[in-house]
Formats: structure tokens, sequence, C-alpha cells
């Protein structure tokens, strides 16, 4: 359901005139005086004005009442003798802190806000008067006398998470102390009414927990031992009715039978109780018992200079009419519902609010629909900008902009909260009267913690600004049962209470996990590269199915191991059936040779065809199996530290159905981020899971994602926020399972494979009509030469298609089962196409194409059907893709030339042709080579015959797929390749190349690197300085062989990111460059006087060379 577009403000009221922030740290009346409004910067104290509704957690269910934008609240004014508000004069609020307490019974229940440890307001001055509190006057009769009143006391500390997950934190450790007392004094106690307390331990064996009241054991029972290797804890929470004699001083004692208790904690202990009713202090707060009659409050011990507020109803309190009479205030009211008082003594020092600043004007109400929301700090934001740059060039969709804090001012109160930026979201949505007139993506431009207050948090000040905010689950003691979910956000129809397992997904949502300005660098220049779409090539085609073997930990159950197997073949099957062009690369470990090492089992040949399949280029990688927040498998498949350095340049979309991987709200670099944030390689993007999931489950979310995943809108790829959005939608029934499956990456880039305008197709094979032909068979050692072309949607040839198009030709489909390597048994049978027989590069011409190759002789010898995959593209950025299955390949061409001889190496050599062996090259050369051969190229990828660069012995590289072809055949063509960074000093590369007989050559090159990005001496200047209009930077360097980028970062007196701007070329281009600044910010406000720090950051060959930062004083314009 939709709220009328009618119930959000069309402008906040923070959108004009002057506002400053205050601070609360509880409940509580506080004060404000004449000299606090004229130091903050009011004009007229007298129209002072409070705006806002404190700290309380906001209500999730969107069926509550709530305010939209800031409500005034009501405010008693003390303007003294004279009557006007002037010096020594002051005014009362009521706040409310960040613990909100629900009576229930003869229990107060308290919530903590997970978000904030305070409660915010803002102060302005208005047209006239604030909002005064009205007056209620005192019941003419009363049925009952009331001396005494229900209260309460807390204490609860929180300083830990066990789980690091969740929003609960816990207090005393009872590990080394196990007995431990809690004082509570109680001026006016009469009576206890109860006792509540909660406690959690994780005991190995049977302990006793003992609760005592000054040395009187009020419970005690005996705990078993937790066994459950996901529970953190088992929690104890016990009410007790108030049976002992009431003192003023207490001393509660909670004990454990023994020490060493792993996770024994105190959470919090609550005691309710009958008090005098009579004042405790400043500020006393009492209540009425609700029974419907109309009670007199007799208040003892009172002075004339007190008064009584009625604050039940938050922002609009009032004033209590009550008379004084003999040291006692009375007053009578109704106790039809509950009421919360607060007894105010005027003579003493009344607690006043934080001053926390004036506020810039805002006015999120006043926006209109974009395609995509980003909210960003604003240490990002001039990197959010560009973000929304990009897509709005490349095809128009629209983004804006938004700082948390500003959502958190006009839709928390001032509050970081998960559901200020919930509602904000709905305002939207509601506004909107279709789909089309509402935002699509949700992108979250920064890194999160589960400890959204920061407790005992060992980050920084200026840290802890750049992170946003998450939305956890109550639950924080069982790894299953606790989440992090960026869906909350997208939850925009839900009406009533939230019921997160069913809850409909509005959104595309996805967050880039940066938690510095590095990692929002390459954040951005990953997602620009992949969208401007450099990497061209045939590695689109393909995808990658990875699976853990069948041996689990301790007391597996093979039959649920080989879900690993079982699932993965699933969803790679459902590809070649559905998506036939792709082509789908099974890695199931148990496939490969398992060794022994001293820290367990290894898989390394896997491992090895993982990465070798990665630096080919795969458009997706999944995997399923065990894992942790760092790690692949308990054979390590892949490990952080593998991730970390990866150099894939071909980025895939990884989609990981395993534990914990992509757990961004640590404050340890989980893998999925460490895929993310490597600037030389790793992932574009992750559907990953951020907690511990369950397979069965997991097998839901992911069938549904191939049911999704090479769909197509209006014939484009998916974005990744459409992906995950209509997969999570794809449940028939509520499972919360899928809410910890979320996307690291930005939800409005679009999977990197072709639309559906063009198509290759296969329309010959040596002369041959395919459409006339039955199944064809290739034989080793055959010459085939296969004839294509490159159509349009309705079929008809694209004669204006001219470009390229590069071929893998696959052997036939092989049966393949995995080794057992568990020995129990566990045996699965799959089919996989495992040999390429060629693969290589061909020109199109007017959209038609020859691909010409000679069958090795290493090919299967099946009678299976083998698979051709295409994918051509060409310069105005159209690509298609194609495939082709109606051939055999099995014997032997008898007639097939004999050749005795290696392929000739005509040219080898590192980034110049006037490369010698032994000269000096940069840290990531550009390998070059010329080959032919009289029958033609081995470009298989069977039995150990592709083409291979080893460097200094260790590293190999198969370049076999870059190969291309200078004619139409696989007789001659050539490789580039530029090499992975290499360390300084001397290297050995090794050549390795085939022929379709099966005859070999190598070549050896040594030569020296240097880093030569170090030798080079850049400079930056200001042209002019100050300036009042455009400022000019200007920038020189000597390094005219090499490839500069240049970029400029410009930053407030405040230290925020206002502008950036990049710019990339030849040194002969931009050795002397100059660059303008027109003092517009990203807000397209002008800069404001004041010095603004200029960076200036120089790449050279890839590599940071300097770091320049110059000040430049803006004058007013």
């Amino acid at each position: 359901m939709a709220k009328d577009a009618s119930f959000y403000a069309a402008n906040s009221v923070l959108s004009s005139g002057s506002w400053y922030k205050i601070r609360i740290s509880s409940d509580g009346v506080y004060k404000l005086t004449y000299e606090d409004l004229v130091g903050m910067g009011i004009a007229n104290p007298a129209h002072a004005q409070i705006w806002g509704y404190g700290g309380w957690m906001l209500d999730e269910d969107f069926s509550a009442n709530y305010y939209d934008d800031l409500p005034q609240v009501a405010v008693w004014v003390n303007k003294g003798a004279d009557g006007i508000f002037n010096q020594g004069d002051y005014l009362l609020f009521y706040g409310r802190g960040p613990r909100k307490i629900t009576r229930s019974g003869q229990d107060f229940v308290q919530t903590n806000n997970p978000y904030s440890n305070y409660g915010y307001y803002f102060v302005t001055e208005g047209a006239g008067e604030p909002k005064q509190m009205d007056s209620i006057p005192s019941s003419a009769y009363s049925d009952v006398d009331v001396t005494s009143f229900s209260d309460y006391m807390i204490h609860e500390k929180e300083d830990v998470n066990l789980l690091e997950s969740g929003r609960e934190f816990f207090g005393e450790s009872f590990l080394l102390n196990n007995s431990q007392d809690i004082p509570f004094n109680i001026p006016g106690i009469q009576s206890w009414d109860g006792y509540f307390f909660n406690f959690v331990l994780k005991p190995s064996s049977l302990v006793n927990l003992t609760l005592s009241l000054n040395n009187s054991v009020l419970y005690s029972r005996s705990v078993g031992p937790n066994t459950n290797s996901y529970s953190a804890a088992t929690s104890i929470s016990q009410f007790l009715s108030g049976t002992s004699p009431a003192s003023e001083t207490n001393v509660f004692n909670i004990k454990l039978s023994s020490t060493g208790i792993k996770n024994s904690y105190l959470n919090f202990l609550r005691i309710y109780f009958k008090r005098k009713l009579q004042p405790y202090g400043t500020v006393t707060f009492f209540r009425n018992d609700l029974d419907g009659l109309v009670h007199r409050y007799l208040i003892a011990n009172a002075t004339e200079n007190m008064m009584v507020l009625d604050v039940t109803a938050g922002i609009a309190p009032s004033v209590q009419g009550a008379s004084f009479a003999n040291g006692q205030l009375s007053f009578s009211a109704q106790a039809s519902s509950l009421r919360e008082y607060a007894l105010v003594d005027l003579t003493k020092n009344i607690a006043k609010p934080d001053l926390m600043g004036k506020i810039a004007n805002q006015n999120l109400h006043a926006l209109k629909k974009y395609d995509m929301v980003i909210v960003s700090p604003k240490t990002y934001k001039g990197y959010a900008q560009k973000l929304a740059d990009l897509h709005y060039a490349s095809d128009g969709l629209t983004s804006i902009v938004v700082d948390p804090t500003e959502i958190y001012n006009e839709f928390s109160s001032g509050n970081m909260d998960a559901t200020a930026l919930r509602r904000f979201m709905k305002m939207f949505y509601d506004r909107g009267s279709s789909d089309s007139d509402r935002p699509k993506y949700l992108l979250l431009f920064g890194s999160g913690t589960y400890n959204n207050r920061f407790i005992n948090s060992p980050l920084s000040d200026s840290v802890k600004s750049n992170y946003l905010v998450t939305y956890q689950s109550a639950n924080s003691l069982s790894e299953t049962g606790s989440f992090v979910t960026d869906d909350y956000f997208g939850f925009l129809q839900e009406e009533g209470p939230l019921n997160i397992s069913g809850a409909k997904l509005c959104l595309g949502i996805g967050r880039l996990p940066a938690r510095n300005l590095n990692d929002a660098e390459v954040y951005l220049n990953k997602i620009s590269a992949y969208m401007k779409d450099t990497s061209v090539g045939i590695w689109k085609n393909n995808v990658c199915f990875l699976a853990d073997d069948a041996v689990g930990g301790s007391g597996y159950i093979p039959s649920t191991e080989m879900f690993h197997e079982t699932q993965s073949d699933k969803y790679a099957e459902s590809v070649n059936a559905k998506y036939p062009d792709f082509v789908v690369n099974k890695i199931y470990e148990d496939s490969y040779r398992r060794i022994e090492e001293a820290n367990g089992y290894r898989y390394p040949d896997a491992q090895a065809d993982l990465i070798r399949k990665l630096n080919l280029g795969q458009l997706l990688l999944n995997y399923v199996g065990h894992g942790s927040n760092r790690d692949w498998g308990h054979e390590y498949i892949m490990k952080f530290e593998d991730i970390q350095s990866l150099s894939n340049q071909h980025l895939p979309l990884w989609v990981t159905a395993t534990c914990d991987f992509s757990r961004f709200d640590s404050y340890n670099v989980s893998g999925g981020e460490a895929a993310l944030k490597n600037p030389k390689g790793g992932a574009i993007a992750l559907l990953s899971t951020v907690r511990t999931v369950y397979i069965a489950n997991n097998d839901s979310m992911s069938t549904n994602v191939y049911k999704n995943i090479f769909e197509r809108d209006n014939g484009k790829s998916l974005r990744f926020g459409d992906i995950i959005r209509k997969s999570k939608l794809s449940f028939s029934v509520n499972d919360e399972n899928k809410v910890r499956f979320l996307l690291l990456g930005d939800p409005a880039l679009r999977l990197a494979y072709p639309d559906n305008t063009y198509k290759v197709k296969v329309a010959a094979i040596n002369g041959t009509d395919i459409s006339s032909s039955d199944t064809l068979t290739f034989s080793a050692l055959s010459r085939v030469k296969i004839s294509g072309q490159v159509i349009d949607a309705s079929n008809n040839l694209a004669s204006d298609f001219t470009g390229k198009v590069s071929c893998a030709i696959f052997d036939a489909l092989q049966d393949v089962k995995t080794r057992d390597n568990g020995g129990d048994g566990s045996i699965f049978q799959y089919k996989n196409y495992l040999n390429t027989i060629y693969s290589g590069t061909v020109d199109v011409q007017n959209g038609v194409f020859d691909c010409e190759f000679v069958v090795p002789k290493d090919i299967a010898y099946t009678s299976n059907h083998g698979k051709m995959s295409f994918y051509a593209w060409e310069g105005q950025g159209r690509a298609a893709q194609g495939s082709f299955y109606a051939y055999k390949v099995n014997g032997t061409d008898v007639a097939g030339a004999a050749d005795a001889s290696g392929p000739q190496i005509d040219a080898l050599y590192l980034n110049s042709a006037s490369f010698v062996p032994g000269a000096t090259v940069t840290t990531t050369p550009t390998f070059h080579v010329v080959l032919r051969d009289e029958t033609g190229i081995n470009l298989s990828s069977g039995l150990g015959h592709t083409i291979n660069l080893l460097v200094d012995g260790k590293a190999q590289y198969d370049v076999t797929s870059y190969f291309v072809s200078t004619g139409s055949s696989s007789k001659e063509g050539y490789i580039e390749y530029t090499l992975p960074e290499l360390a300084e000093g001397i290297h050995n590369l090794r050549f390795t190349v085939w022929d379709v007989n099966n005859n070999c050559s190598v070549q050896d090159v040594g030569f020296r690197v240097t880093d030569d990005s170090k030798s080079y001496a850049s400079e930056f200047s200001l042209a002019k300085n100050p300036v009042a209009g455009p400022a000019n930077f200007l920038f020189s360097t000597d390094a005219k062989s090499a490839n500069i980028s240049l970029r400029y970062d410009v930053y407030s007196p405040a230290g925020d990111l206002v502008w950036t701007h990049q710019e990339a070329g030849s040194g002969l281009t931009m050795s002397n460059h100059s660059c303008y600044w027109d003092l517009k910010t990203y807000s397209g406000e002008s800069a404001r006087p004041g010095v603004y720090s200029c960076k200036a950051t120089i790449f050279i060959n890839g590599k940071q060379q300097s770091t320049k930062t110059l000040n430049l004083i803006v004058l007013a314009q």
C-alpha cells in the first residue's frame, strides 16, 4: 500500500531560515536561556522555536502514525516580572533521549535506540513566538488519593556484541569474576513490585546461576551445556515478583557457580517498586496506575516553585494545573489512559542541551523523481556524483546524490536511523502514480558496521562519519538467526508490522562498501571501465561454476555435501539449456587431484584452473560450498590473499552461496570486499552472502538468480539491482535466508553481454550451407572453414557491421565423474566441454567472416556433439553473440598434412619492436609475438598444448585466447598480452607454442624491470591565486614517452570534497596541461569564499607517481 502523496510536505521546514542543532542524552526537561539563544545566533530569542521529536528509535511499522517532516515542540516560557523575554529569562521543553520505556503491567520495558546515543532537536527563529504548552486544569473531583507511584530503575551496560551482528550489546563479563554486585540507592521506596533480568552464557558443562538481593536468594537455576556451534550463548530471562522487604540501600548479586564460563555476560537488570510521591531532584518523573478512576495526586515535600508537566504526548506536553498548600502540591486527573508526568523544580539547575552548531538549509522533501538515489557521505560525494554522471551519459539514467545526515535531519529528527532512509525512499514511492514515476535503484556509497553507535569502536571520528547506517536483526546470539540486510530500505509497500521474510522488495539495492577514499576511487575506476566497455572480447561469453567437494568437517553427511556439486551443475545446465551462446566452464573440486599438506588437504590443480580461467576472462563466477568471511572451502580453493593478488583484466560478477563471504559490516575486510576493492582484478560486483546461510535455502535463491540473470529488459541485459530484486521476488514462500544475500556493487550497472540487436550465425562449413546438411563431423588433422554472418533482429545480414569476431570451437561433449577424494562413495557424474580445438579472432567485413583451422590431434574421439561460440564487436559499440552445435568431433583425417616442425616465431619482444634481450622495460610490460605455421597454430585448451608464458619459472599465463589471426586461418597471427605488475630487477620469460601436430617451439628472453615512474619530474601550479573567477590548474611533466593520468581533487575549507576532475593521455599531449575549475561544487553552488585545498595526483604508466597539494584562496564572486 502507498500513503497519499499529500501526506508528505512539499518543502521541509529546514529549507529556509537559520537552524541550529541541539542534543540531549536522555528523556528530560531541558532549559534554554535567553543568553544561550543569543550565543547560538538567534537574533530575536523571543521568537525562538524548537522542532523535532528526539531520539527514540523510529517505528518500523508504517501503519503507525509518524511525523513526515519535523514538528514544532511546545515549550514553556519564563518571561520574568516584566513579561518580556529578555536577559535572565528562559524556556523549557520536554525532550526524548535514545531510550524508550513502554509499560506493560508491572513491567517497564526499555528499547534502546540501536542507531544513536542521543536525541536531537533543532532551534530556529520563527516569525512569531514559539508554540506554547497548553494548560490543563485539575479535575474538580477525585475518586482516590495517590501518595505513591510505580517506578523503576534499570542497570544496563552496553559494551560487547558477541557475534558482531545484531542490535544487542551486553555488559559485565563474568568470565573471570563470577560473582558481581549491582547496587541501587532508592530514596522513598515503599515496597517491591518485581525484578527482571537477562543473562547470557555458553557453558560447556552444567553451571548454576543465582540472583540475590541483600544476601537473600531470589532466583537460582541450573543451566545445561550449550553445544550448538551456531549459538553464541544461551539467554536466560526471568521476571520475579517482589517479595523482599523494602530498603533504600540495596545490593543485587549475580553469581555463577564457577569462573571460566564462555560468553557469560549480564545484559540488564530492571527493578520495579512503589515509591513515595515527592520530588527526587530537579526533575522527577512519575505516572499513574491504569484503573479508570480520577486520581488526586498529593505530592509531598513540594514547594510553590514546582510545576507539573504532562509529557505523555512527547512534542506537545502540557502544564498540569495544580494547587500548593502546606508543603503539598496536588492535582486531580482521570486515569483512563497511561499518563507520564514530570515534576519540575524551577529553583534548581535544570539541564541544558548540548549545542551542536548551525546547519545548512536543506530540502529533500522538494526533490523530484530520479531513477537512482545514491546515499553518500560528504567524503565520497565527488566520486558518487561522477558515478551518477557516468550513468546519465551512458543511457540517460538519472541519479541524485544525497548526504545521509540530511536524510536523518528531515526524516528522523537528526538521529541516524535505518527507518529514516526507508521513509525517505517511501516518500518517492508514494508520490509516484506508477512504477515509471518511482525510483528503481538505491546505491549506498559507503561501508557500514554492525556497531551503528560505534560502542568502544576503534575507528576515529573522521572515519566514523564515512560509515552508512546498517539494518541489523534483533537477534544477536544465533549465527543462523542474526543478520544484516540492505533489503530493509526497499520494503516500501509494507503498511503493517514488518514481515522481513516475506516483504516485497521494491528497489534494486546495492552497496559500494568504501572504507576510505582509495576504495571509492577504485570502485569508480572499475565501474567506469566496465561501463565504457574498453575490454571487449569473447570472455563475455564465459561463465564459470565452481563447486566445493563432497567432504565437509567432522561428522559431515556425504549426501548433503554433494549438494555443492548437484546444485552447481543444475545452475550450469540451466544456462546451457536456456542461453546456449554462453560457454559454461565447470570446476568441481572433486574432479581434480587432492593432495595432503601440513595444514590439511588442498586442490592445487583446481585452484590453478580457476586462476587460469579468471585470467582468460569470465563474465560470471559462481561458487557453491563452504566458506568464511575471508576464504572458500576447507581446502582453501580461494584464499583472502589470493583474492588480493588477483590480476584478471576482465572483471566477472561473482555469485557466491557460502557463509559470511561478503560480511561488509565487520571491522575486518571480508573476502567479498577484497574482490571488489582490488584495483588490478577481482570482481566488478558480488551477489553474495553476508551471514551464515543454509545450503537448501541457498538453492532457492540461486535457482531464482539463474531464472533472471540473463533475461533482458527491452533487449538489454539486466542491471545488477534488477537481477537481485527479481530473484528475491521470485520466492513463492517466505524465506528469511534471502535477506542475507546482498549486492555489493552498483545496482544500475548492466551485466556486460550484448543486447539482442545482432546475432552471430554460422552460414556454411567447408562451403556447404548448414541448412541443407546433416550433422557434420570434424576429424583430427582435417581442415575446417567456417563461414559466418552477423545478422540483425530480423535475420537480415548486418552489412554495415565491420569489426572482429572471436571464435571458440570446442571438442565433443564429454562424460565426467568426480574422483571421490573423500573415499565415502560420493561420486558425481556430469557433462562438460573439456577441450577447445580452436580459438582465435578474425575480421568481420560487411557482416561476413571466415574462420579456418586444422583440427589438432588432441581430440576426445567420442560420438557426442561439439559446440561453437562466437563474439563479434565493432568500433561503434555494437556487439553480438552466437553459437552452433550441429557437428561432431571424431576420427582422424589420414590425408591430413604431416608436419615435424614447430611454429615459426617471427618476432618476440616487450613493449617495442626495438626491444633486445636484456633490455629494461616498465613494471607492466606488454608482450608481443608474431607466429606462423604451415599447418596451423594449436589453439586448443587440452592436454598441455596451450600457448603459455612462464615468468621466472613460477607465474604461468595461458595466452591462447589472445591469438589474433592476420588472415582468416590459424596459420599466422599475433598475440599481445600485458603482464601483471612485476617487481624491479632481472626476470626471465619463456614462451611456448604448439602446432596442430603437437610440435613445440620455445623461446626464452631475459629482461630487466625498473619503475620508470620514479624517474620523471612533474609540477603542479596555479595560474592565479587568489581568484574570484575560474581557477586555472597547470601541470607539466618530462614523461613524454609515458602514459599519463591526472586527477584533481578540491576540498572545501571544512575538508569536504567539492570537485573532482580526471584526464588521461600520452606524455606528449599531457606534458603541458591546463584545466579550469569554474568554482562550482558538485551541488551546483558557487564555492564560498575561503581557502580551498587543491590536490593533484599524477599516475605514470598506471602507477601513482606523486601527489601535490596547493592552497587556493577563493574570493567573493
